[in-house]
């Protein structure tokens, strides 16, 4: 209907079929056959002729005035929404790994879209897994491990990259210029582990089937864990990125592999709007493993 009244408005601007199909970029059977289904649907006359003249009944004036307060709220709604679009913002929920480390693959120069606006929050795991059962947030970037298999069970995943846990020394460690370590050589050796609990435990239980059996010591972080590797001989599971900002050094354990996967965790049957589909495609773009 609002076709019709865009047509009526033109109309009553013109005075004339054929210069109103012209402005409309539409044929003239178009313009009379919009005028008749208005006419039909207010069930009144809004237009007469008087001698090839077009002029506007008193109910035409009527429909006018409303018609263009119409359109003009239509006009200011449309530009709302997409004044709305461009400012949303957009907040995103990182764990605190993803944005120590991969800060500048994710938001560095070549992300400028000026019509993506975001916040980022920062929550270890069991902070953004809580803050998703609760469905306070729609989405978060953050690890999921295999002994914890109910995000899987409970929420949209999508895998960004596998993450293999490698273990670090520092470079004046005894075992330092070893090219490859074995079960045995854990044993002599303090394993620093964050706190965690699925961390943890991924490690414990990968070291336990293959018969490592060596003492632990709990630490907050991994930050906390590269000064101690720094300063002590322990040793430590760790993921590559660690490794390698913080300096240290890592070695293969025959026959020994860890892993967590890196995911988009989204809320089920929950729509993201066009922003949050724009950031994810973007972080995917980044951190991404290609899907062959």
């Amino acid at each position: 209907m609002n076709n019709w009244y865009k047509t009526f408005i033109v109309l009553s601007e013109c005075r004339s079929y054929t210069e109103t199909a012209k402005r409309l970029y539409c044929s003239q059977p178009t313009v009379t056959q919009h005028i008749k289904q208005l006419e039909r649907s207010l069930e009144c006359t809004l237009i007469q002729r008087n001698k090839r003249k077009i002029e506007l009944t008193n109910k035409g004036e009527i429909v006018l005035k409303h018609a263009q307060m119409i359109c003009h709220y239509e006009e200011k709604m449309m530009d709302a929404i997409r004044q709305s679009e461009s400012e949303e913002k957009v907040s995103l929920y990182l764990s605190t790994y993803i944005a120590n480390h991969y800060f500048e693959e994710i938001f560095g120069s070549h992300f400028n879209d000026e019509k993506l606006s975001y916040e980022i929050n920062c929550y270890c795991y069991n902070e953004l897994k809580n803050l998703l059962f609760e469905k306070k947030i729609k989405f978060a970037i953050m690890p999921i491990y295999e002994l914890d298999p109910i995000l899987l069970q409970q929420f949209d995943v999508e895998m960004l990259f596998r993450e293999e846990l490698h273990l670090a020394v520092s470079p004046m460690h005894p075992l330092a210029e070893r090219q490859i370590l074995y079960g045995r050589d854990l044993e002599d050796y303090e394993i620093y582990v964050p706190q965690g609990e699925f961390y943890t435990q991924a490690i414990k239980m990968s070291l336990q089937q293959k018969n490592i059996i060596p003492n632990y010591s709990k630490m907050s972080n991994f930050t906390v864990i590269a000064k101690a590797l720094h300063h002590q001989s322990g040793m430590a599971f760790l993921p590559p990125k660690v490794i390698e900002q913080e300096g240290l050094l890592f070695k293969p354990v025959k026959g020994l592999s860890i892993r967590r996967m890196m995911t988009i965790v989204k809320q089920k049957n929950v729509v993201l709007s066009t922003s949050e589909q724009a950031i994810c495609e973007h972080i995917k773009e980044c951190i991404g493993t290609p899907v062959s």
